[in-house]
């Protein structure tokens, strides 16, 4: 008897001595991985078990278990399933804020989640107050080596791409283009400027990028789950023997500027205690700081959808109700990054009445929840945005572009911005009209992240 069925929970019929079950993913090449759990779902329910190689893997759509697994119980289900090459998410000093778990992923949650909140990211100016330095400890010490500059205003980087993006548009007005390459640039444009050191934007000539089709090589990458965990500690043991000055360096660096930020806030206490006043801050330190205790109200107000300005600040953009709505909708129709809605537990519970031992990981079935009828209504498989002017509420855990609990992606409100900008210019100019081929359906390709092959308009010059 399979170990699922011991467990009294339904299994996925197929299984691969070698793959588990990953084989039937990848042999559909019409349907990416998330969108094939919707098959699996329709034929065994709401809750059944699979196998990625010897990874034992829940995949659900029930909303009771997700509010457990991602939000009530989260301290038993704070990890994400690891590629083995990631290494221990704990351990590794190399692990990233993805992928790492436990106290390391709180701490560095921590540090960075300030540079994200709706009150900085208002009053650091993403547009037009007086600055806002979005840039992390190491990036700062980097910068002064390289004689780089060390300072970014996140609204003249986020706009400033998106006016050059309108511009090669400019050069395609009226005629069939697939904008997802427009879009593509864009958003690795502003990455780039916000967080490697480009100073100016680069689209379609960085000399840094070159064109590679991964289609093949991703999901290569996917069967990395299959290979034996003993091999890839053996290759670690190894690769530790070899030294590495660049990251040596690059830890060094880390260590110096944290006693940098801890003299700076006993320096603050100090002048605090000898009646000295906070002045401006002077560096990313005092910016770090005072994103850390400064929070201030949302506001809003009624939507104008073609700003008539020459920039876009960042109240406009909170009036602009019927783009956020295109947008959620948008990622409601296609959850593009629905793969990292998984967690495994690090602790045997139960959720919902469901066993989970430790080891095994939840993955939600997105794309079926997010056009489930039941939820969403009749119209759940078209495309409403003014469901969401209406406000109709759907029950938590049936809305996850962005993942949901304490592990909700950090970026999901720069994304908002990012995307409103760019829209916001390209539609004072153009109206956005189908092309002969356009087609019916987005042709979407991906394993771990889902994109279509392209995305066919016409963007005609409005009178």
């Amino acid at each position: 008897m399979s170990y699922w069925k011991r467990r009294n929970i339904i299994e996925v019929e197929g299984k691969s001595l070698f793959t588990g079950h990953y084989h039937l993913f990848f042999a559909d090449k019409e349907k990416t991985f998330t969108r094939k759990l919707g098959d699996f779902t329709k034929s065994y329910g709401k809750t059944y078990g699979i196998y990625q190689g010897l990874n034992k893997i829940i995949v659900t759509n029930d909303l009771d278990i997700i509010s457990e697994v991602f939000v009530k119980q989260f301290e038993n289900f704070h990890g994400r399933q690891v590629n083995p090459f990631v290494g221990d998410p704990e351990k590794e000093k190399m692990v990233h804020m993805f992928f790492a778990r436990g106290a390391r992923w709180k701490r560095l949650r921590a540090l960075a989640s300030p540079a994200f909140t709706n009150a900085n990211l208002k009053k650091v100016g993403l547009w037009g107050n007086r600055y806002f330095y979005i840039l992390n400890e190491v990036f700062y010490k980097l910068c002064q080596i390289n004689e780089l500059p060390s300072t970014i205003q996140i609204h003249e980087t986020v706009e400033d791409s998106a006016l050059e993006m309108v511009k090669l548009l400019d050069k395609v007005a009226d005629k069939e283009i697939n904008i997802r390459d427009y879009f593509n640039e864009y958003t690795m444009d502003i990455i780039c400027r916000v967080s490697m050191g480009q100073t100016e934007s680069k689209m379609f000539k960085n000399p840094y990028f070159f064109d590679v089709d991964y289609t093949s090589f991703f999901p290569m990458m996917a069967y990395c789950g299959l290979i034996p965990s003993f091999l890839i500690k053996l290759s670690f043991m190894i690769g530790a023997m070899i030294p590495n000055s660049e990251v040596d360096i690059f830890l060094k660096l880390t260590d110096k500027i944290g006693k940098a930020v801890e003299a700076r806030i006993k320096q603050r206490e100090d002048d605090e205690k000898r009646g000295i006043e906070k002045g401006e801050p002077s560096d990313f330190i005092d910016m770090f700081l005072d994103a850390k205790v400064d929070e201030l109200p949302d506001e809003g107000g009624e939507e104008y959808s073609r700003a008539n300005v020459s920039s876009i600040d960042y109240d406009t953009l909170g009036r602009l109700k019927y783009l956020e709505a295109v947008f959620k909708e948008t990622l409601r129709v296609y959850p593009l990054a629905a793969s990292a809605n998984a967690r495994e537990c690090t602790r045997t519970t139960t959720a919902a009445g469901l066993r989970i031992e430790k080891g095994e990981s939840v993955m939600t079935d997105t794309w079926t929840l997010h056009h489930d009828k039941n939820l969403w209504g009749p119209d759940a498989d078209e495309f409403v945005p003014e469901r969401w002017l209406n406000k109709i509420p759907h029950p938590q855990g049936a809305y996850l572009p962005f993942g949901a609990g304490p592990r909700m992606c950090i970026g999901m409100r720069l994304a908002y911005i990012e995307e409103k900008v760019a829209l916001c210019h390209i539609l004072r100019k153009y109206d956005i009209a189908e092309g002969p081929n356009t087609g019916e359906e987005l042709n979407l390709r991906g394993t771990a992240l889902v994109h279509p092959t392209h995305v066919k308009v016409i963007l005609k010059t409005r009178n």
